[in-house]
């Protein structure tokens, strides 16, 4: 799996700023734990949500690589 870059972060937190009408800087200082602020909070919680459920729709649609299993976190059938 790729590691998230840092202009990925910048990416999000552009956006949830963009969203809440406040500096990236700021949310990335709520992200950090320097600042507390609910609203800026549930904004980053959402916006992972949103790009985890993204990120797994996709693993979901790809078929596995040539020798390469499927996890069983984005498998379609789970062992139970």
């Amino acid at each position: 799996m790729q590691t998230v870059r840092k202009s990925d972060r910048h990416v999000t937190f552009a956006k949830v700023a963009a969203q809440l009408g406040v500096e990236p800087s700021y949310v990335q200082r709520v992200a950090a734990g320097e600042v507390e602020s609910r609203e800026v909070d549930d904004a980053l919680r959402a916006e992972l949500d949103s790009l985890t459920h993204s990120y797994l729709e996709m693993r979901t649609r790809e078929a596995p690589r040539d020798g390469e299993r499927r996890s069983p976190l984005t498998s379609k059938h789970r062992e139970d």
